[in-house]
């Protein structure tokens, strides 16, 4: 780490700021292929399209689930799946939106490094190549709590302004997408031996860090398995108690106030392809109308547990704001750690 004065970013030549030098940038895609090729060679197998939907340890092994009637035997697991889908002990962490923009900028114009700035909410700026001798700087940020906003227009309205006026030079812009991150109390991941087991490992609360943590829990969990030591264990133990409190916890999961967006009082506020949440009693609905006009209702508690859904109109998606589940509009899971579909409703009394 440096300390120097300054960043190639419009404005920002007496800003302090730490750089970071011999870093490494790779394609995650390509990446993820060769780690594919190297697990085969290794003689290993990769079976896509088969959830498993239970976890259990029993002696001396570890019974999956593989939907049906499927089983697989296992003398340890890895739960590596964002969030962990095998146990209702709550991990403490909480699922943020966020979001990220491409814009064509010419080649050579902003010197190639990873720049972010520690505002609330934060940003980050990066290139790739491009096409035709021009690289697309991607810029991203603008996080919020899942659930607590559905402004999505907003959030790239401000990202664009806020990086046209460090780099005046940017050309148009060539893509927008949205997603999630999870965060934990002290912002380090999880990762090692699940607190409720014997035989069962975890890595979640990556916020952002995937593929390095990816790697840490390489180095750490095969270390745990066969009996060694490793210098990282006690720095991302999933049963430590984080600096902040449980408090701070419990108010980033749990929904603060009685209205929530996209509540609606009837169906007939509801565009095509547009969702809301109806109100049904004590009870909530998620109400749907689809392209079509058809109107599609299932209950709008998560069936991981329990807590009210809110619609996500830029995703298309149900969004649970306690533990980042996602369900499609006709009630499919789209994301862990939610593994059954919502319940269908007939019509609102």
């Amino acid at each position: 780490m440096i300390r120097q004065t300054g960043a190639p970013l419009w404005g920002l030549a007496d800003t302090p700021c730490l750089r970071y030098p011999r870093q490494a940038t790779f394609h995650p895609v390509r990446y993820l292929r060769s780690l594919c090729e190297a697990i085969a060679a290794k003689g290993g197998t990769i079976h896509p399209h088969s959830a498993v939907e239970e976890i259990a340890e029993t002696a001396g092994h570890v019974r999956l689930g593989i939907g049906g009637s499927r089983t697989v035997l296992a003398s340890h697991v890895v739960v590596a799946t964002n969030v962990p889908v095998h146990t209702k002990f709550a991990y403490k962490q909480a699922p943020y939106r966020t979001y990220a923009m491409a814009f064509e900028i010419a080649h050579g114009q902003l010197a190639d490094a990873l720049y972010w700035d520690t505002a609330v909410p934060y940003h980050y700026v990066r290139l790739t190549a491009g096409a035709d001798g021009k690289d697309l700087l991607i810029v991203g940020g603008e996080d919020h709590k899942t659930g607590d906003a559905d402004d999505a227009p907003g959030r790239f309205a401000a990202l664009e302004s806020w990086i046209r006026t460090l780099v005046p030079e940017l050309g148009p812009e060539t893509h927008r997408c949205s997603g999630q991150v999870m965060e934990t109390l002290d912002h380090g991941a999880y990762i090692g031996l699940d607190p409720d087991s014997k035989r069962t490992y975890v890595v979640t609360g990556d916020s952002g860090q995937g593929i390095t943590h990816g790697v840490v829990a390489s180095l750490i969990i095969p270390a745990m398995i066969t009996g060694e030591e490793s210098e990282y264990a006690a720095v991302y133990r999933p049963a430590r108690t984080p600096a902040r409190t449980a408090g701070a916890f419990v108010s980033e999961n749990v929904a603060a106030a009685p209205n929530q967006p996209g509540e609606i009082a009837s169906t007939d506020e509801l565009g095509p392809d547009e969702g809301g949440i109806l109100h049904d009693g004590p009870n909530k609905i998620a109400a749907y109308r689809d392209v079509n006009g058809e109107v599609q209702m299932h209950s709008a508690a998560c069936t991981h547990l329990g807590c009210d859904l809110r619609w996500n109109s830029f995703e298309r998606c149900w969004d649970c704001p306690c533990h980042g589940s996602h369900f499609a509009p006709n009630g499919a899971v789209l994301n862990a750690p939610a593994t059954s579909p919502l319940g269908s409703v007939e019509h609102a009394s």
